[in-house]
């Protein structure tokens, strides 16, 4: 009777050792549970602020871009009228170098001499009547 009583004893203390061991292990469970729950929620959090930040990061780059758009539609027109204003400046200079190659032919420039002496002579007569009339008024 006494082995029964040693034997139940023994049995009794293992199942004491083995509840505090479950015990301890549960509550070490419990602890990291609670530090992984924390730690969600911190990660939770975290991606909360990215998201919005990245919503926010696409709100102004939409607007940039609503912005960037108007403004060039409203160059559009700008555009167009500098290149009305080179094509006009092209055929100026075209027309321009054909009237210079024109006035270069020999034959020109017989006609150009015969209007520069004119204006030549001109001019003499000009300077000579100025002074006449200077010299009239002062007698």
């Amino acid at each position: 009777m006494v082995l029964l009583s040693i034997g139940t004893f023994l049995c009794a203390l293992s199942f004491a050792f083995l509840a505090v061991c479950l015990a301890v292990l549960l509550q070490q469970t419990s602890r990291i549970l609670k530090h992984t729950g924390e730690t969600v929620d911190q990660v939770e959090k975290m991606t909360d602020d990215l998201v919005h930040g990245i919503e926010r990061t696409i709100l102004e780059g939409d607007q940039l871009l609503d912005d960037l758009e108007e403004k060039l539609v409203a160059v559009d027109p700008l555009v167009a009228s500098a290149g009305h204003i080179g094509d006009a400046v092209e055929a100026s200079a075209s027309a321009l170098n054909i009237q210079a190659r024109k006035l270069a032919a020999p034959e020109n420039l017989n006609k150009i001499d015969q209007y520069v002496k004119a204006i030549t002579w001109s001019e003499v007569a000009s300077r000579i009547y100025k002074k006449w009339k200077v010299a009239d008024t002062q007698s």
